[in-house]
């Protein structure tokens, strides 16, 4: 897995940038905002999320460690792919994420493209709960959710099924040995 990358940006495109890592070229699909911040030529450090797929393989770029987890936590929602879920990060901040689903509210949601009613209903619904309570005035997303990933690939789970037993675990379970060990009593 590629969690980060540390390199100079090589070029930039309305949708991804190339980041030259000791003369390897990565291609990093991130949103406008992101990609804005980067200028050829200077260096640069994104939080990626190395997506793998049956016909190739695709990086996600972000600014923050709380954009990327907000990304893997929206790729866990049934029907919402990387470039849905990086619609929505492209539309509105983590913070505003996290307080429409907070509220209920599916219009932020359905402004992206790709994204109709019900897919925003079960975003709302899958989400609400999944976020930890207030912080300063800007909820965030678990922190420890890779690791714990990691473990639960340890112990034979396959990264789609570990992401989605763990989106099971209430937000209320914060210690990362008990969130492990409530995915394995449920599954």
């Amino acid at each position: 897995m590629i969690a980060h990358l540390k390199g100079t940006v090589s070029s930039v495109t309305l949708k991804s940038a190339t980041i030259d890592v000791g003369g390897i070229g990565y291609r990093v699909f991130a949103t406008p905002q992101t990609l804005a911040g980067l200028d050829v030529g200077t260096s640069c450090t994104l939080h990626t999320h190395h997506h793998q797929r049956e016909d190739g393989q695709e990086l996600y770029g972000f600014k923050t460690p709380d954009e990327l987890a907000m990304f893997e936590l929206l790729l866990t929602v049934n029907g919402v792919g990387p470039k849905s879920a990086l619609g929505v990060l492209s539309r509105a901040t983590v913070a505003d994420i996290s307080r429409a689903v907070q509220a209920g509210e599916t219009s932020l949601l359905t402004k992206v493209s790709g994204i109709g009613g019900k897919t925003a209903e079960r975003i709302v619904r899958e989400l609400n709960g999944k976020l930890d309570a207030p912080k300063d005035g800007i909820l965030a997303v678990h922190q420890d959710d890779d690791e714990i990933l990691a473990a639960l690939e340890q112990l034979g789970y396959a990264p789609a099924e570990a992401r989605k037993e763990l989106a099971k675990v209430p937000a209320t379970v914060t210690d990362p040995a008990q969130r492990i060990k409530a995915v394995l009593r449920n599954h």
